[in-house]
């Protein structure tokens, strides 16, 4: 569990909303003077997850609420695993305690988290069993070994073993041993129920003849050595499920990179065509408002010239009446010859107005052109201001936003495989750990066996030397009892002669009965002897076969235990070589990344392998955050295209603004503004002017006709 925030409100000695944040640094303190709320912010914690303090138990609770307050709040955030989750509690003088838990999610807005309620922590009951799911300690654990209360920092040190034992078992979660040691148990009171069966059994049984006995040795050796075929094709089957595991992580790499070669490769075929239109689209930014300003004076010339043609068929078709009236000349000549002398005046004064509007032509078109300029500025005025007014701005972040996007595709992999690595490298100093531990626990075994093997050799040399004296002796009293045996034999057969060849006295009666009971208590006395012997060697015989079962089963299991520790050599030194392995990985890893990425993974340089151990980024969530980033890297291509379009439509709006002002000015700076507007009045004063003289022409004409 990974505090993350602390918020009180109304709590104890906290009056106002508190909030504490403990992200951002691996390592936090609370400093202050006594009184301060230090402990205070401990008892939240304690509160939010337990609903306990210093003060006592769930009856007290509302003792907690600020006096100068009606209720209180305490928000406790949390990392677990990875995810991360939000214990709200409320108390108040009136109405009841609530306590909610909710679960954590990055928020598109920034800085603020999604919150969504925890399923099945609704009931009391639920809390805590949740709680004790994701802690995996209670209260009592808790405050022993996590947070230490005042006063109390050796509560651990001083609870009876019993209790102690609950609390460690708790806080190195031995559910599973308890789980085995109860398996184990059950198991050993199995056995035991089937050795005394098979006691029972044996006791009731018929003795076991030899041939049955080696038949039965037989079938033994026969399933020990099938037990023994099959355990190694168990061991076989883990190893090659071990490397089916390897190969499916293998394939699903493979894989991604060929997705990404694959990718790669489209966008290398396409290089050529990239470059051209690259190459295309600068001479366009280039050319592009040259053209523009092409295009549109061609456009002007070609409304000119239909002008012209316009004029020029005007003309044509006033030279042909001019024709029709020249030949009706001589006709209208008396007729018009009283109105002459005013068509004269009327003619000068036209010819006046067409000089004149000769001289004002140019002063005219030159006010019309500045005119158009005018208006063509203000469109593109209004065309601009439709563009957002930090558009330049927007595009550099946006491609400040894709050049991270590309540092992310090529940082990327290099993460993952980091993260990997170390990962591996985790696991791999675990099962180093469990070989050393292993092997020097199989080490001390075997040196209590040694010591057993040298001490059976010593008692099997003394059994020997044993049973040896006692053959000795064995030998010695049967000779013994052979020679009395035929010393008796001999005095039976010399009983009838005068005297007695053993001792050359005179054989009466009292003297053979005597002799006889002499050499029958020595043949007694030397039967006896031997028996003893022969029970004391039959036992020595026994004693010396039971050493020497004794040994060979320890023989038997220095070699398995040699084997064993072998096997965690083997183990120990693969574990050393994968280790080294997963390390150079880490490092050609951590050398491929940017310095940025670098820092993120360590601030600091890292000179022991273990170090990299105590490295926490990048976490299974900072991965997948950068995936989604590259996930939505074709929406932000998209907006930086469209940005670019826009930027360049801008460019060309722009540049067109600055040649019209260019013109604008150059046309201004050379044209009486003032003088031109009264040209203008003036030409279209001669315009209607002589528009009367026409019409008074034409209407004398009428009235010729």
């Amino acid at each position: 569990m990974i505090p993350v925030r602390v918020y009180v409100e109304n709590f104890m000695s906290y009056r106002e909303g508190q909030e504490l944040l403990f992200d951002g640094a691996p390592l936090w303190v609370l400093s202050g003077e006594n009184g301060a709320g230090k402990s205070t912010i401990f008892d939240a914690i304690r509160f939010a997850l337990y609903g306990n303090h210093r003060g006592g138990g769930a009856k007290t609770q509302k003792d907690l609420i600020n006096h100068k307050a009606d209720a209180l709040t305490v928000e406790f955030d949390f990392l677990v695993d990875g995810e991360a989750y939000r214990i709200r509690r409320t108390v108040r003088k009136r109405g009841k305690a609530t306590r909610e838990v909710f679960r954590l999610t990055d928020s598109p807005s920034k800085g603020k988290p999604s919150v969504k309620p925890e399923a099945n922590t609704d009931s009391d009951a639920d809390f805590k069993k949740w709680v004790k799911r994701k802690i995996s300690l209670d209260d009592e654990a808790f405050t022993s070994c996590i947070l230490l209360i005042q006063g109390k920092s050796d509560k651990l040190i001083e609870a009876t073993p019993s209790e102690r034992y609950k609390i460690l078992k708790q806080l190195i979660d031995l559910t599973a041993y308890d789980k085995l040691h109860q398996l184990v148990d059950a198991r050993r009171k199995d056995c035991d129920g089937q050795v005394k069966n098979f006691k029972l059994q044996l006791e009731a049984s018929e003795t076991v003849s030899d041939v049955e006995f080696h038949v039965a040795q037989e079938v033994l050796s026969h399933t020990e050595e099938n037990w023994k075929k099959s355990q190694h094709k168990v061991d076989n089957l883990v190893t090659l499920l071990e490397k089916s595991k390897q190969w499916q992580q293998l394939n699903s790499q493979i894989l991604e990179q060929k997705n990404d070669l694959q990718k790669w490769q489209i966008l290398i075929a396409r290089t050529d065509e990239i470059e051209q239109r690259f190459t295309r689209y600068k001479e366009l930014e280039t050319v592009l408002p040259l053209l523009s300003y092409i295009i549109e004076q061609r456009q002007r010339i070609i409304d000119n010239e239909s002008q012209i043609e316009k004029l020029n068929q005007n003309y044509q078709s006033i030279n042909n009446d001019f024709k029709l009236v020249s030949t009706e000349k001589d006709e209208l000549n008396n007729q018009i010859e009283k109105i002459k002398q005013e068509i004269e005046n009327r003619q000068n004064d036209s010819n006046y107005i067409a000089n004149r509007l000769v001289e004002l032509t140019p002063l005219v078109e030159k006010l019309l052109r500045l005119e158009e300029i005018q208006v063509k500025l203000q469109e593109l005025e209004q065309t601009l201001a439709a563009f957002p007014s930090d558009l330049e701005e927007l595009l550099q972040q946006a491609e400040s936003e894709g050049k991270r996007l590309e540092e992310i595709e090529k940082t990327l992999p290099w993460l993952k495989l980091f993260a990997q690595a170390r990962s591996k490298l985790v696991d791999v100093i675990r099962r180093e750990k469990e070989a050393n531990q292993n092997l020097e626990s199989l080490q001390d075994e075997l040196k209590e066996y040694q010591a057993q093997q040298e001490k059976l050799n010593t008692d099997i040399v003394d059994a020997r030397e044993i049973e040896k004296k006692l053959s000795h002796n064995i030998t010695r009293i049967q000779t013994e009892y052979e020679a009395v045996f035929n010393k008796r034999d001999n005095f039976e057969k010399a009983s009838h002669q005068p005297t007695c060849e053993l001792c050359g006295q005179e054989i009466t009666p009292e003297h053979a009965k005597a002799e006889k009971a002499r050499l029958d208590a020595q043949i007694a006395d030397a039967e006896s002897d031997l028996d003893s012997l022969n029970n004391a060697y039959q036992k020595a015989q026994e004693n010396l076969n039971l050493l020497s079962t004794e040994l060979d089963n320890l023989n038997n299991q220095i070699q398995v235990k040699n084997n064993n520790c072998n096997q965690n050599k083997n183990q120990l030194s693969q574990a050393q070589r994968d280790a080294k392995q997963y390390t150079e990985q880490i490092k050609n890893a951590f050398c491929n990344l940017p310095a940025a990425y670098q820092v993120s993974v360590s601030p600091y340089v890292i000179h022991d392998d273990l170090g990299w151990l105590e490295t926490n980024y990048p976490t299974e969530a900072d991965l997948e955050e950068l995936n989604q980033l590259l996930v939505n890297r074709q929406t932000h291509t998209q907006k930086l295209n469209k940005l670019r379009h826009q930027f360049s439509e801008w460019q060309i709006f722009n540049t067109e603004q600055q040649t019209y002002c260019k013109h604008f000015a150059e046309l201004e700076k050379n044209l009486p503004l003032s003088e031109a507007q009264e040209a203008r009045n003036e030409k279209i004063n001669y315009k209607n002017h002589k528009r009367s003289c026409n019409q008074l022409l034409k209407h004398s004409r009428t009235n010729k006709l």
